[in-house]
């Protein structure tokens, strides 16, 4: 193998949940967390933990809080994000994209 191929580096992954209940987000998000770990692992790729985040979407008052750990790190919580070029907030509300 080249010297320019022993390094590979995996861009994105992203996964999303729907759910109405906070404790199966929070338990359904840890099971993915936990397989995206499994998988990284099992294909010799690592995540760089400074730039993973979680974003909760929700229409709720009163705020989502909980943490979500992949192999002993906690992920940090964001409240906007930018996809494919647009920014997107956790109320869908546009205004972060709009402001840009």
């Amino acid at each position: 193998m080249s010297q320019n191929l022993k390094q590979l580096y995996l861009q994105m992954i992203q996964f999303f949940l729907f759910q109405q209940n906070q404790s199966l987000v929070l338990k359904k998000a840890n099971e993915e967390l936990n397989n995206i770990d499994n998988w990284l692992k099992h294909n010799k790729l690592s995540l760089n933990y400074n730039k993973t985040h979680y974003m909760l979407i929700t229409k709720q008052k009163i705020p989502l809080d909980f943490d979500m750990i992949i192999n002993n790190h906690i992920i940090s919580k964001v409240n906007n994000v930018k996809y494919l070029g647009v920014e997107l907030d956790n109320k869908l509300s546009w205004s972060s994209h709009i402001a840009k």
